[in-house]
């Protein structure tokens, strides 16, 4: 049996994440009105997160490039790999 992910496992993963993080900002917002700081983090992560969801559910060949190219850059710059 191999431990390598498959696409559907890591859309699952994502879509996961990215709901904790809505629900992260979401009561933030609402738990701190009056505070105006902005949690740059959650937001780059919540961008993250939506950018690789349109990547991985977008039938649109450019878009499956940028994918591919955004995934290589990451791997170069970061030491990221498509296997985890």
């Amino acid at each position: 049996m191999s431990n390598d992910l498959q696409l559907s496992d890591i859309k699952v993963i994502v879509e996961n994440e990215l709901n904790v993080l809505k629900r992260q900002l979401l009561e933030q917002s609402s738990n701190d009105r009056i505070n105006t700081s902005i949690n740059y983090k959650a937001v780059c992560q919540f961008l993250d997160y939506s950018i690789f969801e349109f990547v991985m559910t977008s039938q649109n060949p450019e878009v499956k490039v940028f994918g591919q190219k955004l995934m290589r850059e990451l791997s170069q710059k970061f030491g990221i790999t498509e296997r985890l």
